[in-house]
Order: structure tokens, then C-alpha cells, then sequence
């Protein structure tokens, strides 16, 4: 029961600290996919907003030098000389072409949004007139001229975007806007990546509406112009376009986070199975350890109580187990009774035949009072040749006990006198046995010993005389 108890508890112990290493590596595992999912919504966001902070400054760019050309009085001194000639338009075209080499088309409209010339491909639709209205009105004192915001205007095979500016020239109020191709939004955006995340242009109004993409413009995307529901979730970063009516986003790919995830997980698998492996081995040398300790415990111990040639109680355990029986006659008045037994003539025997056979016939008469004694009995070598049996909880009167231990002597006579087969050799060799009863007036071990000894003798020297 010790034996199997110390190794309960040790597994029990093993377990836990697989248990608490398995959860200290999957917290590590955990905390490890966290930090790098913060750190690729970092670079997310900064990817949004150094890509925001590049169109603010292209855009701003272009508004500045708009203003400059426009304050400068001589860049179109008649502005009717302008509006009907188109060698004048082309010259200006050239011109601006110079400052703009991004530029797409140019114009220049009236307060109400009707053309008065400029790039003669340009069409002005009602969406630009209506902006050009708009932009008209801001030229007051308390109104920045600049705050018209950008937005991309849908010309088949040529997606632009505008910059509109109010100019007063020979008291008239005009508009100078320019064109820009969407395309050179793509560019900003493509200059700006530093992760695998894909990154939008969309308008801040309409938040799922695609203006530009890093590779093209909304007129050449091979998908819908909007961003579905499950895209707009994946949003993790975006950031807003000053003066402009854009925002950009940046949508996680989660295949970044899923090959790191299945990386990290074959990793913390590799390290588990290490783990086990070291566990199971740390286990079974526990257990083989505490088994074999345990065992050359019980070794020692049974060599400690037991006799080496034939395994039965020696003195020491014979001594503790009369103690017993005494203090349990006492305790329940049930009688037992001591028996003391020698072998007649076993010093003939070894000298004839050698200690070997000797042995030999030890061995033997043990098996034989085995067999003649209950389970709850005591069989104990005391000596070379000298035996004593403790037979226990045999009545409640002496008479009683005599009348057992009687019977047990008759069965002791037909098995024990009978010849002995040692290999080729053939033995017989009788018992000598004293018998003392113990009863609840006893109270001293070694005086039963002593009278159950002697009253042995007594038997072998009536033997002798016979």
C-alpha cells in the first residue's frame, strides 16, 4: 500500500507540473501572437498615416503653386483675348504643363460653373459645376480660398481628381482649377507600403467606396468599387486626409497572422513534444526510482523480520508477533498457544552429508509446517535447527486449546516423521516439540519462550531413553 500511495502522489505531482508548464507555454504562445498582432496593427497604422500624410503633402503641393500662379497678374493678362482664342489655350496648357507635369487638363470657368476655356478635351460635367459654384463662394476675406476638397470624378478612361482655386481677375470671378489622373493617388499609396496589408483610398462620406487602390485607380479594379462587410471588419487602421474628402484604410490580411499563428503552433508543438518527452522520461525514472527504492526497502525489511534460508520470521518478528498475541489474549480472553520444535539429530545430518543437504532439509521442513498452519499463524526459525509456531485464537479454556493443540500435534506426527527426498539422498529426521498454552495469566514473552524451550527438551530426552 506505501509503495503504491508514493508513486500516486509523485505522478500526481508529475501531472501538475505538466499541467502548469503546458499553461505557462500556451500563455507564452498566447502572449506571442498578441504582441505580434499589435505590432502589425502598428505598422498598419502607420502605414495609413505616412500614406495620408503623402497625398496631404502632393495635394498641398499643387495648391501652392496654383496660388502663386494666380497672384501673379501677368499669367493672364486678358482674360477675354483667353476665352476666344485656343492658340492662347494651348500656350497656357504648355505653360502650366511645365509646373504640372502631372497635370491632366486645366480650365477655367465662371462663378456659375460655365466654361470659359482651357484644355479643349476637358468636359466639365455637373458635378464639377457644381464644385466650381461652391468654390466661388469661398473667395471671401474670412474663407480660405484652398478649402475645396478633393474627391475623384468618374471620366470614362480617365478617373481624375480636381483642385479647384477662386481667382478675381478684371473684376470678374473666376474659378482656375487643374486635373489630375487618379493614378497618381495609386503612386502615393504604392510609395507608402511597409507591410503586406492592403491599403484603400475611400471617401470619408462613403466609407466602403473605393477611390484608388496601390495598384490602379477604381476604373481598373478586377472587384467591386465597394468594400463588403467582412473587409469593412478587417479595417484595423486608417487615417484622414486633410482638406480632401478621403481617409485612408488599411485592411488586415489575415493570412500574415495565420501563417505566423500555424508558425508559432508547429513551434510550441515541437517544444510540447520536447516537453512530454522529458515529462514521460522524468516519470518513468521516478517511478522506476521509487519503485526500487521501495523495493530494497521492503527488502530490508523483510530481511530485517525474516530468515534468509527459509523466509519465515525470524527472532525480531517472532518477538513483536507473541507481544501481539498476548496483548490479545489479554484484550479478548481467547486462548493460544506456543509450539517449540527441534530437529533430532540434524548435526548427524550436516556432518554425513554437508551443510548443502542441510539446508536442503531446513527448506524442506519449512514448506511442510506451512502446510500444517493457518494463514493467521506464525512460523519462525529461532535457531539453527530450532522452530516455533504461534498458534493463535484456539479457544477460550485451556482445555479447549489442549484439545486443538493436540490435534494439530497428530497431523504434525504423520507429515513431519515422514521421509524427506533431498535429490539422491533419502532422510528421515523427527521433531522434538514443547508445547506451552498461553492463557490471560501470562504477561512475560521471553518466560514462554524459555518454558516452551524447555519443555521441548523435555520431549527430546524421553525420545533419547526410548
Amino acid at each position: 500500500m506505501k509503495l503504491q500511495k508514493s508513486n500516486f502522489v509523485f505522478i500526481l505531482i508529475m501531472l501538475v507540473l505538466l499541467f502548469v508548464l503546458s499553461f505557462l507555454l500556451w500563455q507564452r504562445f498566447d502572449a506571442e501572437l498578441k504582441q505580434y498582432t499589435e505590432l502589425q496593427h502598428t505598422l498598419m497604422q502607420h502605414q495609413a498615416t505616412q500614406t495620408a500624410q503623402g497625398i496631404d503633402v502632393e495635394i498641398s503641393h499643387i495648391r501652392n503653386q496654383m496660388s502663386a500662379i494666380s497672384l501673379d497678374g501677368s499669367w493672364l493678362s486678358d482674360i477675354d483675348l483667353f476665352e476666344n482664342m485656343p492658340t492662347v489655350q494651348e500656350s497656357m496648357f504648355d505653360r502650366l504643363k511645365f509646373y504640372f507635369p502631372k497635370m491632366y487638363a486645366f480650365s477655367i470657368a465662371s462663378e456659375k460653373g460655365e466654361q470659359l476655356g482651357g484644355d479643349i478635351d476637358f468636359f466639365i460635367g455637373d458635378k464639377c459645376q457644381a464644385d466650381i459654384t461652391k468654390v466661388a463662394s469661398m473667395y471671401t476675406p474670412e474663407v480660405p480660398y484652398f478649402n475645396y476638397e478633393p474627391y475623384i470624378h468618374a471620366k470614362n478612361g480617365a478617373y481624375h481628381f480636381d483642385v479647384m482655386i477662386p481667382v478675381y481677375i478684371d473684376e470678374k470671378k473666376l474659378v482656375f482649377f487643374i486635373s489630375f489622373k487618379a493614378s497618381l493617388l495609386s503612386k502615393v499609396l504604392s510609395n507608402h507600403i511597409i507591410s503586406e496589408h492592403q491599403t484603400y483610398l475611400v471617401r470619408k462620406d462613403i466609407p466602403d467606396s473605393i477611390e484608388v487602390t496601390s495598384k490602379q485607380s477604381r476604373e481598373g479594379l478586377n472587384r467591386s468599387d465597394r468594400l463588403g462587410p467582412e473587409e469593412l471588419k478587417l479595417i484595423k487602421a486608417e487615417a484622414f486626409v486633410p482638406n480632401t474628402r478621403w481617409k485612408v484604410v488599411v485592411l488586415e490580411n489575415q493570412e500574415i497572422l495565420n501563417n505566423f499563428r500555424v508558425k508559432r503552433l508547429l513551434d510550441a508543438e515541437v517544444i510540447y513534444a520536447v516537453l512530454v518527452v522529458f515529462w514521460v522520461s522524468v516519470l518513468w525514472l521516478g517511478i522506476f526510482y521509487e519503485n526500487r527504492r521501495q523495493n530494497l526497502l521492503f527488502k530490508l525489511n523483510h530481511q530485517n523480520q525474516h530468515d534468509v534460508l527459509t523466509g519465515l520470521a525470524n527472532r525480531r518478528m517472532l518477538a513483536e508477533e507473541l507481544n501481539c498475541m498476548v496483548e490479545q489474549v489479554h484484550k479478548f480472553n481467547i486462548f493460544g498457544a506456543i509450539l517449540y520444535l527441534d530437529l533430532n539429530d540434524f548435526k548427524q545430518v550436516n556432518d554425513s552429508n554437508g551443510h548443502k543437504v542441510g539446508d536442503l532439509l531446513l527448506i524442506e521442513f519449512s514448506k511442510r509446517l506451512a502446510v500444517l498452519t493457518r494463514d493467521a499463524d506464525v512460523i519462525a526459525r529461532v535457531g539453527g535447527d530450532e522452530f516455533v509456531l504461534l498458534l493463535k485464537n484456539l479457544g477460550k479454556s485451556e482445555v479447549e486449546v489442549a484439545s486443538v493443540v493436540n490435534e494439530v500435534l497428530d497431523r504434525m506426527k504423520e507429515e513431519l516423521n515422514d521421509e524427506y527426498k533431498l535429490g539422491d539422498i533419502t532422510l528421515k529426521c523427527t521433531p522434538s516439540i514443547g508445547v506451552v498454552i498461553v492463557n490471560d495469566k501470562d504477561l512475560d514473552v521471553d518466560s514462554l519462550l524459555k518454558r516452551a524451550d524447555k519443555d521441548m527438551y523435555q520431549h527430546k530426552k524421553q525420545l533419547k531413553k526410548g
